[in-house]
């Protein structure tokens, strides 16, 4: 969704011009769209009018389109966001990150809001190459794998920032490993041209 819509209307009735006309260009993605992903900031706090925004947003969203809300304040993880997640049939974004502490990111699993999971695994902005893994993860992703499993969905989306470990190829292929999924090694494909 575009920063335009969370970051500057905050989901407000003053951004509903731009995100229908954001979902009217994004299903020309038809089968290639798997799903929209919500992205709001740290100051997007949990008070009275911006859950009566959040209300309205998720209410007028199309239903052709599967969508996921990321919170990065702990705050909205209360039973009133989940319930209006599920009438929406909207995933809540579960986040491996700095934002939401990871115990409670386990215990929203159990809140299913949509017959679909998104999982983002972000890192810390440090890092400054992204061709190879810097920081290992194993033991996080053996964590995460158990997590996964308790999942109850028709499919799990899995998005990788190169943050996490360094080169999210490989951070996916490993995840992919764990669950016994068949893995392509970036290394065997053609080099990527520069656009530049």
């Amino acid at each position: 969704m575009p920063r335009e819509i969370t970051h500057e209307h905050y989901l407000q009735s003053t951004a509903f011009h731009i995100t229908d006309e954001f979902c009217e260009r994004i299903l020309l993605l038809k089968e290639k769209l798997a799903v929209v992903l919500i992205q709001m900031p740290p100051q997007f706090e949990a008070g009275r009018e911006n859950a009566q925004s959040l209300r309205d947003f998720l209410a007028r969203l199309p239903k052709e389109i599967r969508f996921a809300v990321e919170f990065r304040n702990r705050e909205w993880l209360i039973d009133w966001t989940f319930e209006e997640l599920e009438r929406n049939d909207v995933a809540l974004c579960l986040v491996e990150g700095n934002w939401i502490p990871r115990e409670m990111t386990f215990e929203a699993i159990a809140k299913r809001t949509a017959n679909f999971a998104y999982i983002r695994f972000m890192g810390e902005r440090d890092l400054t190459r992204f061709d190879k893994v810097q920081r290992a993860q194993d033991a996080n992703l053996e964590m995460w794998k158990a997590e996964i499993e308790r999942i109850k969905a028709t499919d799990v989306f899995v998005y990788f920032s190169n943050f996490y470990e360094g080169h999210a190829p490989a951070s996916a292929g490993k995840l992919k490993k764990l669950f016994g999924q068949k893995t392509v090694e970036a290394s065997s494909l053609e080099n990527q041209k520069s656009l530049f």
